[in-house]
């Protein structure tokens, strides 16, 4: 029997008839890559064989030296322990990769890949493409007796010089909870800045000639709520993910199977229940029938809306109510978007954690979005609305009535920061539409300057300390109205 083992990192290993280990003892300076015993005595082996380990030895002295000679590795971005994967690994190239060596990329990375495919492709937002590469995979590819593992195959990528890092990757969540509640009172608070309501939502503006994208669990697109200005673009990013590891699945064409998008798109654009009364609202299916997806088909979708705003030249938005754990591969593709034009609104996510664990949220490009209770409290019903600096503004979360996907003219009240992110969509969505050349960060910067400040009663919770403190509200002609009836008395405002 003969067996070589290579020690450095357990790169790869080769066995059949005898044994190769380290014994610096028995073995001197050659030890510091391979020794090799026989055994008691010598034994008999045919060329093919002999071939075959004199190959594999000069192949790793080879990867020895480059390693020793600082050849350049890409970092590896994991998960932490616990949490749900796909399999799968984001290779993220350098922005300055060519066409023709990312398809070179493409065709080695498939080869090198446990099952020798590759799920998704985005090259918009980033130049990334996803892959099973994981290093502990017990699967091998061999050359007759030469067997190289998955961890020898996750350093060749690594290696590759187009590869800026490579992520793991898990599942992104929509962020809501059921309510058996009803209280109808989240569009009378955006529209003014006094904590008293009155019962009316007037805003300057209703997001005609803008494009909202959401992306979600699909939409509902005869409900009554969107007025026919629900649409399909043309993708959905779960069928496509579907279509490579399930045959046997229903297209959906971006149609809602859970309920949660179209909840969250009629608090952006229903006629009813929405901020901005006229947007053109899109349906870019992320999330499955569960209300989770892989966060490649996430990326897949930015990058399609870069594509269609290109080829529409119509001002656009981006509502991602989900959210899952720091992904810079997702975070980045919100930072390249918004550099095309686009500014995406994303939910802060639920549970009180820190925002700026969470992805897309963590993003300080664009706008991330926490949840209040009426009254200006914290959304705490469920989980709770997260926190931390990472948060930009705060809008309705708690107990918000919407479109239910059941029926056509179905309502439903649900919990969350994925209630509150379409909201302040909306509200993006009515100032864009009055200034369509306005830039992402502009709009970042009047959503902010236009918002209640020190509204949100924080309770004396230790967790918001650092989280800024402003209440979603779009000017109207009500909120006008309250200021000319406001006076300033020292520090307070008198109504």
């Amino acid at each position: 029997m003969w067996q070589i083992r290579y020690i450095d990192n357990n790169l790869w290993s080769l066995k059949n008839s005898f044994t190769a280990h380290m014994r610096n003892a028995r073995c001197g300076k050659f030890s510091s890559l391979f020794c090799i015993q026989f055994g008691t005595r010598p034994r008999k082996m045919d060329a093919t064989k002999l071939l075959c380990i004199i190959s594999a030895l000069c192949f790793v002295l080879l990867l020895e030296a480059g390693a020793k000679s600082g050849s350049r590795r890409s970092a590896i971005l994991r998960q932490p322990a616990g949490t749900a994967t796909t399999g799968c690994y984001f290779v993220v190239l350098n922005d300055k990769t060519s066409e023709e060596e990312m398809q070179q990329a493409l065709i080695t990375v498939s080869k090198l890949s446990e099952d020798s495919r590759i799920y998704t492709i985005v090259k918009r937002v980033s130049k990334t493409f996803t892959a099973k590469l994981s290093p502990y995979a017990l699967e091998l590819v061999s050359c007759k007796n030469l067997i190289f593992t998955r961890g020898y195959l996750m350093q060749q990528v690594r290696r590759m010089p187009a590869v800026d890092y490579i992520e793991e990757e898990g599942f992104a969540e929509g962020v809501q909870s059921d309510d058996p509640f009803t209280i109808e009172w989240h569009l009378d608070r955006l529209d003014q800045s006094h904590p008293s309501l009155d019962h009316k939502y007037w805003p300057i503006g209703d997001g005609a000639g803008v494009d909202a994208y959401i992306l979600d669990s699909g939409l509902d697109y005869d409900h009554e709520e969107f007025e026919y200005r629900a649409k399909y673009p043309g993708k959905d990013p779960t069928d496509d993910y579907n279509a490579e590891v399930d045959n046997g699945f229903e297209e959906q064409f971006g149609r809602d199977c859970n309920g949660h998008g179209t909840h969250v798109a009629s608090l952006c654009g229903g006629k009813t229940y929405g901020t901005a009364k006229k947007v053109t609202l899109y349906s870019v299916r992320v999330l499955g029938c569960n209300n989770a997806g892989p966060w490649s088909g996430v990326l897949s979708g930015i990058d399609f809306v870069m594509t269609m705003m290109e080829k529409t030249n119509r001002p656009s938005l981006i509502s991602m109510s989900l959210s899952g754990g720091f992904y810079r591969t997702v975070n980045d593709a919100v930072a390249r978007v918004a550099s095309s034009g686009i500014q995406s609104i994303m939910a802060a996510g639920n549970g009180m954690k820190d925002s700026c664990s969470r992805s897309p949220a963590s993003s300080n490009v664009g706008i991330t979005v926490a949840g209040t209770r009426e009254g200006d409290g914290l959304y705490v019903v469920g989980p709770g609305t997260n926190f931390g600096r990472c948060v930009d503004i705060f809008a309705p979360g708690e107990r918000i009535i919407g479109a239910d996907w059941t029926c056509r003219n179905c309502t439903k009240y649900l919990s969350g920061t994925s209630m509150a992110t379409p909201m302040v969509t909306g509200l993006a969505a009515i100032m864009l539409g009055r200034e369509p050349l306005m830039t992402p960060a502009k709009l970042k910067e009047k959503l902010i300057q236009q918002s209640t400040k020190e509204a949100v009663n924080y309770n004396g919770n230790t967790n918001f300390r650092d989280t800024p403190n402003r209440l979603a509200t779009i000017q109207g002609k009500n909120t006008r109205r309250i200021l000319e009836n406001t006076r300033i008395i020292g520090n307070t405002r008198e109504y």
